[in-house]
């Protein structure tokens, strides 16, 4: 009796299993590559969009300290000319009592007095802090204002006053101008609209977050698990503080 064996089938079967696996393989491999390529996309539209906030953070905030420190000057000029009237009557009321002869003052000598008086009161009412020349020019001469904005601010505020202000502003337009920056350099980037910006991020530090996740659509592994597979990325950046200022934002 004779024994055949299938040596040819079973060859065959080996191979087209060999084939398979290696097709499974391929389509794995694929899938990871494209799961690390999407990640490294997100990472990277995470940065830009990062980057943009703070950009927007700084340009939000400075922007509120020049309207600020406008409506502190309009303040003090509205204070200055109601000081100007009562000295002006003062000085009329002075001429009057003096006797017959020459002024023993003039009005320039005795508006100059009062003015230096006036400044030192309002000095001393932001806890001494000098006046910027400009600022001083433009109440005495009210000429056209020509101050630097970070000697203004100083002026102004100390510097607990001024971390608040800027933390402020940035609080109020986090989720409208700020998000819509990062969001533009994310679509930019290929990131779809799932994008949040965490302001402040962490304690003492002038930071913005940026958190976002990107879709892999299509892919085998998408299949197998869920029907989308979200790859988040996080990126945290600087935000520019002004000059010798503590910024800190609870």
């Amino acid at each position: 009796m004779k024994w055949v064996n299938n040596e040819r089938g079973s060859a065959t079967f080996i191979m087209f299993s060999l084939l398979a696996g290696m097709i499974i393989m391929g389509f794995i491999f694929f899938d990871m590559t494209s799961v690390f390529m999407e990640r490294r996309i997100s990472q990277t539209g995470s940065d830009a969009a990062a980057i943009a906030a703070a950009q927007k953070a700084e340009e939000v905030y400075e922007d509120r300290i020049e309207e600020k420190i406008k409506d502190s000057i309009d303040h003090l000029e509205t204070r200055t000319k109601d000081q100007i009237e009562q000295w002006e009557e003062e000085f009329e009321e002075m001429q009057e009592d003096s006797e017959p002869g020459p002024s023993p003052i003039s009005w320039d000598e005795f508006f100059d007095e009062k003015f230096e008086e006036w400044i030192e009161q309002i000095e001393e009412e932001h806890d001494h802090r000098s006046m910027p020349s400009g600022i001083v020019s433009y109440l005495r001469y009210n000429i056209p204002l020509d101050i630097d904005i970070e000697n203004a601010m100083k002026f102004f505020w100390n510097e607990e006053q001024l971390s608040n202000l800027i933390c402020e502003a940035v609080l109020d337009h986090k989720d409208d101008e700020i998000r819509d920056a990062a969001q533009h350099y994310a679509d930019l980037n290929g990131i779809e609209n799932d994008i949040s910006v965490v302001f402040p991020v962490e304690e003492d530090e002038f930071k913005v977050g940026i958190r976002t996740k990107s879709t892999i659509n299509d892919s085998f592994v998408d299949s197998v698990n869920t029907d989308e597979l979200k790859v988040p990325a996080n990126a945290v950046v600087n935000i520019q503080k002004p000059r010798d200022i503590n910024v800190v934002c609870d």
